[in-house]
């Protein structure tokens, strides 16, 4: 869509155009913790479960932010570690200030 587009090109222009595109980390980032961007609920006759919605929002604003994280550290971005971390380390502050930035743009177009 023209919003994924402006977007897209929101990130390259500040980040170079050689930043992962936004949909590749967003697919890497609901692969790698899927019940981060959704919600089950347990009342389904059927299956016993039942899938919500997924929270796109915040999975393009992670993915964004996580663009810029690995911007500052020069190292490409990827959507999990080779073991996990009982607390996963906060974006850092401009990363976040900056997702917000770039969801605008795409809110905005």
């Amino acid at each position: 869509t023209a919003a994924n587009v402006a977007c897209q090109s929101f990130v390259d222009s500040e980040l170079g155009d050689s930043s992962k595109p936004i949909w590749e980390i967003m697919k890497s980032l609901f692969k790698s913790s899927p019940t981060d961007y959704y919600k089950v609920r347990d009342d389904d006759e059927t299956s016993g479960l039942k899938r919500e919605p997924v929270y796109l929002t915040k999975l393009r604003s992670d993915a964004i932010t996580k663009l810029h994280a690995s911007s500052l550290t020069s190292s490409p971005p990827s959507s999990s570690s080779s073991s996990p971390s009982p607390s996963p380390t906060p974006p850092p502050p401009e990363s976040v200030e900056f997702a917000s930035k770039a969801f605008k743009v795409w809110t905005d177009t």
